[in-house]
């Protein structure tokens, strides 16, 4: 039985972050924010390297869920100039529709510099 979550795991590791309980936990952030950029880093590369070269930085608005998978693209995501009411996660872009790559964009909620400055503060 599969539901759909809450909300992303990503959320929840960033929101915990910004006011860790004590020492103990702020290290168990720490590594796992320093585990999700890192996967969020080479899924990035990966899509640069399969020809995405627009991206966008939208720090506000609603997160949607890939169009394949279900996974709440709370990080990044990517959509397509010719169908904005659908995105994909970074790992199944190329399934999002069948539009050249040339219209499909990179859109990043949390940028890694954010991130970074999380990890640095812990």
């Amino acid at each position: 039985y599969l539901r759909a979550a809450a909300f992303p795991y990503e959320e929840f590791i960033i929101q915990a972050a910004r006011k860790p309980d004590n020492p103990t936990i702020a290290k168990i952030l720490q590594q796992e924010l320093l585990s999700v950029m890192m996967k969020e880093q080479l899924q990035q590369a990966s899509v640069i390297q399969e020809g995405i070269t627009q991206y966008l930085y939208q720090k506000c608005g609603d997160y949607h869920p890939c169009l394949e998978c279900g996974y709440d693209c709370y990080l990044s995501a990517i959509a397509c100039c010719n169908h904005p009411d659908k995105v994909s996660c970074l790992e199944h872009f190329s399934r999002l529709c069948d539009c050249p790559v040339i219209y499909k964009r990179l859109i990043i909620r949390v940028h890694m510099t954010e991130m970074n400055d999380l990890v640095t503060s812990l």
